[in-house]
């Protein structure tokens, strides 16, 4: 059987002070055991190589809340972009209110500042590139639920998934579950572990044979995890025990 682990990556892998090494170390303790890890995130390709360099040799990239996935030769297995036109008009929209940035799947680019969301130089909105997703930032986490809603009501074929103060528009069919589904067809019959710490994890959580989130992590995602733990190390040694008590 092919044994899958899929992480989250912000707050669950890579953190303000960097990666842990202890991370470091079990997952190249999964892979070695011939097991596969990859990444279920809402960044870019670039904006997790960027960071990683060679740190980790991921199997697999499940990006922009799955709506643009990888193997880990970069090849595409799916994509699923918003129209540019819907994508310049949420922008349109709410670009007086939060700060805005899109994801073209290879990277992210920042088109509007209103919440002070971004260090980094702020672009034109640019007519030609291939949106997945409009990224959404308010001044404060409990503001996304009211954009959320309202999102939902103007723009019946999208889905805003919430990731602390930022809201992630991209097409409905896409999330970090329908991205394991997918996945899942790559390989007859895998089994996989999920891992992540926000509220668009939880489909992620729900999707997974197993699946994990943290001791800091909202009470809500907590209740769609089997484990809970300190750290992705806690989580592969118990992944790993699992696979050894079923062969």
């Amino acid at each position: 059987m092919v044994y899958l682990f899929a992480s989250d990556f912000d707050n669950t892998f890579y953190f303000k002070d960097g990666f842990h090494k202890s991370d470091i170390d079990s997952i190249h303790a999964f892979q070695n055991e011939g097991h596969l890890f990859g990444l279920s995130t809402g960044r870019s390709y670039h904006g997790i190589i960027h960071v990683v360099k060679d740190l980790i040799h991921f199997d697999f990239f499940l990006l922009v809340t799955g709506s643009y996935l990888l193997d880990k030769d970069k090849n595409i297995i799916y994509q699923n972009p918003i129209d540019s036109k819907t994508a310049k008009t949420i922008f349109d929209k709410y670009k007086d209110e939060v700060s805005i940035a899109i994801n073209t799947g290879e990277r992210y680019i920042p088109v509007s500042d209103s919440a002070g969301a971004f260090k980094e130089e702020i672009f034109d909105y640019p007519s030609d590139e291939t949106v997945f997703c409009v990224s959404c930032s308010c001044k404060k986490k409990e503001d996304v639920p009211f954009y959320k809603k309202k999102n939902k009501k103007e723009f019946s074929s999208l889905t805003a998934h919430q990731n602390g103060t930022f809201f992630d528009i991209t097409n409905k069919k896409c999330s970090k579950g329908n991205s394991i589904d997918i996945l899942r067809k790559q390989y007859e019959k895998p089994f996989v572990f999920g891992i992540g710490d926000n509220y668009n994890d939880i489909t992620l959580l729900d999707s997974a044979d197993v699946s994990f989130t943290f001791t800091y992590s909202d009470e809500e995602v907590k209740k769609h995890a089997e484990y809970i733990v300190n750290n992705i190390k806690e989580a592969i040694d118990i992944a790993l025990k699992i696979i050894s008590e079923s062969e």
